[in-house]
């Protein structure tokens, strides 16, 4: 949720396009991933951020969450 504080924050149109948009980046994965795990939807490879070990994904997540401190911080 304090992405969502950042791009409400946002003292230009990028920061809070990006924070918002890295936010329903992580929420989807979220709801996708508990929606494989209770049979409602077909399972597919999306690793749950921040936990599951994909190896990429998890590199982008540490990305994305370092340019929202900067953003933070700006």
């Amino acid at each position: 949720w304090r992405a969502i504080k950042i791009a409400i924050a946002g003292q230009s149109n990028f920061p809070r396009l990006f924070a918002s948009g890295f936010a329903i980046l992580l929420i989807s994965q979220i709801f996708i991933h508990i929606g494989m795990n209770l049979g409602l939807l077909p399972i597919i490879g999306i690793p749950l951020p921040l936990i599951s070990y994909g190896g990429s994904n998890l590199v982008t997540t540490f990305i994305g969450l370092g340019i929202l401190q900067s953003i933070k911080t700006h």
